[in-house]
């Protein structure tokens, strides 16, 4: 098996190939005699010399799109040996088909005619339709063309498929052939993030958890947190964002704050403002909004500051414990953006290991209710001190 892994390939049986593919985009109509020949052909297939069924066979396939409909009824005819050459045949043509709605998409550079190629609605919606937005679907499109027919035809099935496919690729990570990773191509990822953004599909915190540990990957990486915007990272940012379950969400966005993604900091400012973000999601996305140095964002870290929101339970060291709550987490961005010391505000992070935990959601609680309570008298105490800013003339 080849070191290099080219993503869902391995679902892409030829049967799946369109098989239920649309008609708006249809191919020219076979003139009454091709139909007539291709007809004529399929008959052949119930001869009893083996020659003249193999070659009405090379004939069809020659015919291709020309041959779609006598093909398919071939498929219900009563000769069984017919049956089951037309249902060997049938992959073929329609896989034939889908390249010829393949080309005529990628031929439309421009992208002003409609196009009905499976996962392009969604596709579009996330990522646009400029050049590159459309030569990249087209790539993704024809690499695993059999998982977007899913995406639109059976979602539930779709993300079932990508969840065997993380499996795949968590046990090649695992044991690499020949002691080396496989290269991931961003062509072969994207379909999982397209999936996955749709929200029918279904996911499990399992798969978000092998799809995350993907982005520390050699090349990913490096894709994910440079600059400037692409195809590939707009469907991951929007996977990120249409997360369903909280605690999947706060993995996800200190996953990419620990690996800087220059994005994320819009990303995790619509999740702070959403109101149906849960605990996890709103105090990792307060802590990307904090390391980034925004001082902008004080009133929306103030909105947090009565939010006894559950965030986690913690260990530092031997002997510290505490629990850490969503106003914890404002007010330790607050403390932060401000230019005050977190020792001043007695934060258990604070005690022994000095800033390493500072942009760590989970630790950035109290030990006890009174050492919280001393806290947050002290934010009052210090805001109080301010001066009032200027109200505008008349």
């Amino acid at each position: 098996m080849r070191c290099r892994v080219y993503l869902l390939s391995l679902l892409s049986c030829p049967a799946l190939f369109l098989a239920g593919a649309s008609r708006a985009e249809e191919p020219l109509s076979p003139s009454s005699e091709q139909q007539k020949r291709a007809t004529a052909l399929v008959r052949q297939l119930a001869e009893r010399s083996y020659r003249v069924r193999e070659r009405a066979v090379r004939e069809l396939l020659t015919m291709g799109l020309a041959a779609r409909k006598a093909v398919e009824d071939g498929t219900k005819d009563k000769d069984p040996e017919v049956r089951k050459r037309c249902l060997d045949l049938l992959p073929d043509i329609l896989q034939a088909e889908f390249r010829a709605k393949l080309e005529a998409f990628r031929a439309d550079k421009d992208g002003k005619k409609q196009h009905d190629l499976p996962g392009w609605k969604l596709y579009r919606e996330i990522v646009g339709n400029d050049r590159e937005a459309r030569a990249f679907f087209a790539d993704l499109c024809w690499q695993n063309a059999a998982i977007m027919e899913l995406l639109d035809k059976e979602p539930a099935q779709a993300g079932a498929a990508v969840a065997n496919r993380c499996e795949q690729l968590q046990a090649l990570l695992r044991t690499p052939q020949s002691g080396r990773l496989p290269s991931l191509r961003p062509v072969d990822l994207a379909p999982l993030f397209l999936v996955l953004s749709q929200p029918r599909t279904g996911t499990t915190s399992t798969v978000t958890y092998q799809l995350t540990n993907l982005f520390y990957q050699p090349g990913i990486r490096e894709l994910l947190t440079a600059k400037g915007s692409t195809p590939f990272k707009k469907l991951v940012l929007a996977w990120m964002s249409r997360q369903p379950e909280d605690h999947t969400l706060g993995h996800i966005l200190s996953t990419a704050s620990n690996l800087n993604m220059p994005e994320v900091v819009e990303v995790a400012e619509k999740v702070v403002r959403s109101k149906t973000t849960g605990a996890q999601g709103h105090a990792h996305g307060m802590v990307i909004l904090g390391k980034s140095g925004g001082k902008k964002h004080i009133e929306l870290f103030e909105s947090f500051l009565e939010d006894k929101g559950n965030v986690s339970s913690f260990g530092i060291g031997n002997n510290l414990r505490g629990s850490t709550e969503v106003r914890d987490v404002a007010l330790a961005m607050l403390v932060h953006v401000t230019g005050q010391k977190h020792t001043d505000y007695d934060f258990t992070f604070s005690r022994e290991t000095g800033y390493s935990l500072l942009f760590n959601a989970p630790f950035l609680g109290f030990t006890t209710p009174e050492e919280r309570a001393a806290a947050f008298a002290k934010w009052q105490q210090w805001k109080a001190r301010q001066p009032k800013p200027e109200k505008p003339k008349k």
